[in-house]
């Protein structure tokens, strides 16, 4: 959509993003490992489109994004296996179009997730994850009433006054899985069902308005089970 809708004299030309990553890894056991990683980049030449009422794009987007992960990670022995990490990232854009600098859709400072599997014996594994992040950038604005000024048609309007300036909620979701695997002569099986977000909570990924009733909704999916069956030759 970027190429088919700039006009034929106008050639959009490629992003470049330069990245710095420095690692560091330590074994305190053969099963125990922690991983500790800084990275930052920096995002030239972003496609962006300058005026949200036009499709004409170009590429005067810059930008940054940095962060740290830890990570430990405890490896299958025995019957349990387990691993803890922990994010904390940043992530900025600035279209050059007046507004400035503002907080890129994906970034979400803090980010939590916590898995931990068990096998009981050679056919069952059973597993849990809980993940938790900062809720995403979103706009802020303002929401005027009876636009037409006419009281048989009452609609509303919705004004940006910050771009993504205010955030979602935080995502937090907790799922579980349990692997059944069974052989069939030389045919491996393995049944599995996975849910994920077993509390049922409404993780928001998006914010919508109704001009009818001048109110905003979330978007996003609650639970949502999913089962199958796996082949191993």
């Amino acid at each position: 959509s970027e190429i088919a809708d700039q006009p034929k004299e106008k050639k959009l030309e490629n992003e470049k993003i330069t990245q710095f990553i420095l690692g560091y890894k330590k074994y305190f056991r053969p099963d125990l490992k922690l991983t500790v990683e800084g990275w930052y980049k920096l995002f030239d030449n972003m496609i962006v489109r300058p005026n949200s009422s036009y499709s004409e794009q170009n590429n005067s987007g810059e930008g940054w994004a940095g962060g740290i992960d830890f990570n430990l990670t405890k490896r299958l022995t025995k019957k349990v296996y387990g691993q803890i990490g922990y994010s904390y990232m940043q992530s900025k854009r600035n279209n050059n179009d007046g507004v400035g600098e503002y907080d890129f859709t994906f970034s979400q400072p803090h980010q939590v997730n916590f898995l931990i599997s068990y096998k009981p014996n050679k056919h069952w594994i059973l597993a849990a994850k809980f993940r938790y992040a900062t809720g995403k950038p979103t706009d802020e604005y303002i929401v005027h009433s009876n636009i037409f000024n006419d009281p048989d048609y009452t609609r509303y309007s919705m004004e940006t006054t910050g771009r993504n300036t205010n955030r979602l909620p935080d995502f937090i979701s907790l799922d579980v899985r349990a692997d059944y695997r069974f052989q069939i002569k030389r045919l491996g099986m393995t049944a599995f069902i996975d849910i994920v977000d077993i509390n049922n909570r409404l993780n928001a990924n998006g914010e919508s308005f109704n001009s009818i009733t001048g109110k905003t909704f979330y978007e996003g999916i609650q639970i949502f089970p999913t089962f199958g069956l796996k082949f191993e030759f």
